[in-house]
């Protein structure tokens, strides 16, 4: 629907410019400071770039210094106004990293050592409100992202190419998502850890979280 919407209105660039077409300016400046509220929490949940600093630097310092370090950076490259010049990050495969190391270590890295271990695989476990809610959130912030396809659009050579593209780009995520959360957890169970990117162990860990 985004899509055959930007390709009847080519004016339109962002989901702010919508709610201009529905109610004026009023609507433009409600639209945008919902969408600015909204998309908050969908970066939110996906940015661990404070985590990140803390993993490759072994808590180097405190976590207050990394998530200002990393405020900055995040508003330097937010300022980049067009996708073209940060195409490169879609090639990091930090999560297939961890996935091929979890198959190869000879125990999860939260798992006790030496001894008997039980992985402990559940296909219906009992986790408490707030952290069936805490997961149900994650999986919808996972896929939320759909306001922010209009720009996408508009910086695509052939916009009538967007079902296409989305259909592919959806095909493969669907896909990396449940292979990887089907593989570590299969090797992990309940020590995967959280973010899962320390699942394999520190080296692995520091890796991922440079990449």
């Amino acid at each position: 629907m985004v899509g055959r919407f930007k390709i009847r209105h080519p004016d339109v660039y962002s989901v702010a410019d919508v709610g201009y077409m529905i109610g004026g300016r009023v609507g433009r400046e409600f639209i945008a400071i919902a969408y600015w509220l909204y998309m908050t929490c969908v970066v939110g949940s996906g940015l661990l770039s404070s985590i990140a600093l803390n993993a490759i630097s072994t808590h180097g310092t405190c976590t207050a210094v990394f998530v200002a370090v990393s405020a900055v950076a995040v508003f330097l490259l937010a300022s980049i106004q067009t996708l073209e010049k940060l195409s490169f990050v879609g090639w990091v495969g930090s999560v297939l990293i961890v996935t091929i190391a979890v198959t190869i270590t000879e125990r999860p890295a939260a798992a006790p050592q030496s001894g008997p271990y039980d992985i402990d695989i559940l296909i219906f476990g009992k986790p408490s409100f707030a952290s069936a809610m805490g997961a149900v959130g994650q999986l919808l912030f996972a896929w939320a992202g759909t306001p922010a396809m209009f720009g996408l659009i508009a910086e695509m050579r052939r916009p009538q190419d967007f079902t296409k593209a989305l259909l592919a780009c959806q095909t493969v995520m669907v896909s990396l998502y449940l292979a990887v959360a089907i593989v570590v957890y299969y090797y992990c169970g309940q020590y995967v850890a959280s973010p899962a990117l320390g699942s394999a162990g520190p080296m692995i860990k520091k890796i991922a979280y440079g990449m």
